[in-house]
């Protein structure tokens, strides 16, 4: 966005440059039949090309403006490479959590699970009442597991299926309140709020 904005800014002074000529023209060259003529080509000259960039860079900053602000989803071609990936990766429990109060994590979650059942995994809520792994403060997706010494292939299938498509999942060992409710082959995905 920071290179969007820079070329947004430059149009702006560009454009602000192109009123200030035709300003200095109308002021100082209004004498001047020849030098007004050419102040005022060149002052249009700049004030359309301030505008051209503003608009088109504007145009692309409010797209990823657009982008950072809708919730986080899976296109069709992610899907695509996601699911059958899923398909082929063992059996197991896939639990998942989400940061509390978070609306859009929490239907992100609702989101990985679908696409998780949708690849043949057995994939649903944590149990309510169960210890979370984390408060999920952190932006992102995170794996979690019994032992990450021993992670079972489900959990490192999962994390290669994902990264198929282009998501990188954090992750680590579960704290001890939550292996209760978690078994040793089983993974846990915690989504957090938007990065």
């Amino acid at each position: 966005m920071d290179f969007w904005q820079f070329w947004h800014h430059v149009g702006e002074n560009i454009l602000v440059g192109g009123l200030v000529v035709e300003l200095i023209v109308v002021i100082i060259f209004h004498d001047s039949k020849k030098a007004e003529r050419i102040g005022n080509v060149l002052a249009t000259v700049l004030i359309i090309a301030g505008v051209i960039i503003e608009n088109v860079t504007g145009s692309r900053a409010d797209e990823v403006v657009r982008r950072m602000r809708s919730p986080r989803s899976f296109t069709i071609a992610e899907r695509k490479k996601i699911v059958p990936c899923l398909k082929k990766t063992p059996k197991g429990k896939v639990f998942i959590v989400s940061k509390a109060n978070d609306e859009e994590a929490g239907q992100y979650a609702q989101k990985i699970i679908a696409l998780l059942k949708a690849g043949g995994c057995d994939a649903e809520p944590k149990p309510p009442g169960a210890p979370t792994p984390m408060s999920f403060g952190i932006p992102g997706a995170f794996i979690f597991v019994f032992d990450m010494k021993h992670a079972p292939q489900l959990a490192t299938s999962i994390q290669q299926c994902f990264m198929s498509a282009g998501y990188v999942f954090g992750g680590g060992t579960l704290p001890q309140d939550s292996k209760s409710w978690v078994g040793q082959n089983d993974a846990v995905i915690g989504v957090g709020a938007k990065p």
